[in-house]
């Protein structure tokens, strides 16, 4: 089964797809395609900040277990 580190990160401007919901859409996905979720990271930055910590944490855990990074959209990781 594949194993995938879960990110989710809201602004504080912009709530259009708020964590509950990103949520629902990497669980749907999972349960559909039969991967396991190893851990979850929350974030309330900015996507135009550089310093993520919460991902720096997810992707430092991806690289250590093996796992896949997912996230609910990619405007969720970058901007």
């Amino acid at each position: 089964m594949k194993k995938v580190v879960a990110y989710y990160r809201v602004s504080t401007n912009d709530q259009n797809l708020g964590i509950s919901a990103q949520k629902d859409i990497v669980r749907k996905y999972c349960e559909y395609n039969s991967v396991e979720i190893i851990s979850e990271y929350e974030e309330h930055e900015s996507g135009k900040r550089n310093n993520r910590v919460q991902l720096a944490k997810a992707l430092a855990e991806s690289i250590q277990n093996g796992a896949y990074l997912i996230v609910a959209k990619i405007d969720r990781l970058t901007r």
